[in-house]
């Protein structure tokens, strides 16, 4: 297997999860709009919802995990892709991608407080936990993309 046809593999997963972590976010994004401008009242199909995004998740980890296992045996058996997965520039890509992540983590606590800090009700977002760390992989995701792209562009 060349070495482009292997990137094309790897950019093409990378956006699948791209795709699934920003309908997971908007699936809590559409419960939290809901939760905010319905009288702070949580969507009738909480459970529903809840279960829906559990089962997701565990898809795009099992999915995620055979895709990185295939692509860890393809390139087990090629030393030139093996070195392409540890090259330093997508290595500085990744490490990147994690701090935008990281502060766009921050920024989302900070504005998921802002309703209690601002109007003194006590609302808090539906579902925090499991939107922060869909978020972050969107982010990361998108991030480490973007920074790939502007690898391949020099």
């Amino acid at each position: 297997m060349s070495i482009r046809k292997f990137e094309r593999i790897r950019v093409l997963s990378l956006v699948a999860l791209f795709i699934l972590f920003s309908l997971l976010s908007a699936s809590f994004l559409f419960s939290i709009f809901y939760s905010f401008y319905h009288l702070h009242k949580s969507f009738p199909y909480d459970r529903a919802l809840f279960i829906l995004v559990i089962s997701a998740l565990s898809l795009i980890i099992i999915i995620s995990l055979c895709r990185w296992l295939w692509i860890r045996k393809i390139a087990a058996t090629n030393p030139s892709l093996r070195a392409a997965l540890n090259d330093e520039q997508e290595n500085t890509n990744r490490l990147k991608a994690y701090r935008v992540s990281f502060f766009a983590l921050l920024i989302l606590q900070l504005v998921s407080k802002m309703p209690i800090l601002i109007w003194r009700v006590p609302w808090d977002v539906p579902f925090q936990s499991p939107f922060s760390i869909s978020v972050a992989g969107t982010i990361y995701f998108g991030a480490f993309l973007y920074y790939n792209r502007e690898r391949r562009h020099e």
